[in-house]
Formats: C-alpha cells, structure tokens, sequence
C-alpha cells in the first residue's frame, strides 16, 4: 500500500534532510525500488540518513549519488530496493516507525 511507504518514509527521513521528488517503481509486488531527489543540510546528514535506512529493515541498498554542494544544501539522488513485506495492506494502522535520531546524538555538527 502507497500510504504505509509514505508513513515510512517520514518516520525514516531526518529532519535535515528533504526530498524533493519520487519515482516509485513496482514492476511486481516482490520487486519494487525508489528514485528520490532530495537536499541534506550537510555531507553528515547524507552518510547519517544512509546508515539509518540500511537499519529500517524497510529500505534495503539505499545508494546515495551525485552529491554535489549547492547554496541550498548537499543536493543528492537516492536509490534503494523496498522491502515488500514493509509495505503490506495489512500494516495500514498497525505500523511502527521507529523514532529517527538526530544529528546531535551522533557526534555530526549541522
């Protein structure tokens, strides 16, 4: 179900990081994958969200390319494979996204 990727997806993104477009891609309901534009507030946001999604169990390989620094932030593509079971109709209301951490508690200055 759409809904439940995009609970996901807000419960994983950190604040300093946004995204600014997405292309959902489900060839069929075992193989589906991302493509995101997004802006992190710095490098650290970026290796920060990364390992955060690796951990979700939701989003599997999120790979982060054409980093590149911008007036508005550390501009980047994110692509990475869904794991289906995360994404189940049956999770519409019974999903728990995880608190995500901050930037703070890992040591990374904004």
């Amino acid at each position: 179900a759409p809904s439940v990727f995009f609970h996901l997806l807000e419960g994983l993104t950190l604040q300093t990081v946004a995204f600014s477009n997405l292309d959902f891609q489900a060839v069929d309901p075992q193989n589906m994958r991302i493509k995101m534009r997004g802006v992190a507030q710095s490098v650290n946001s970026i290796a920060l969200q990364a390992d955060y999604l690796s951990k979700s169990g939701a989003i599997a390989s999120p790979i982060f390319s054409n980093i590149d620094r911008e007036p508005s932030g550390v501009n980047f593509d994110l692509t990475a494979i869904i794991n289906p079971v995360a994404l189940r109709y049956a999770q519409i209301g019974a999903v728990s996204v995880p608190q995500v951490p901050q930037e703070e508690s890992w040591g990374f200055p904004f």
